[in-house]
């Protein structure tokens, strides 16, 4: 559960100073803060869907080489 917890806010982090940067830059005609966030998860979810598929489509493969890597000996 910490290595999640690390992991979360290790992506949260950096995504929070991203924010307020491009949130900065819009000083003059800054859009709705709802609007804002809506973006950012219009971003954020396909690609962690995305991320996860791809991880769930390749990990059949790699798991199926790293047995027959190995051998019997392991």
């Amino acid at each position: 559960m910490a290595i999640v917890c690390v992991a979360v806010l290790g992506a949260l982090i950096p995504t929070l100073f991203y924010v307020l940067f491009v949130w900065w830059l819009d000083r003059y005609e800054k859009e709705p803060l709802q609007l804002l966030v809506l973006a950012f998860l219009w971003g954020a979810g396909p690609a962690a869907l995305l991320s996860v598929g791809v991880e769930m489509a390749l990990d059949g493969p790699s798991l199926l080489w790293r047995v027959r890597a190995c051998g019997p000996v392991c």
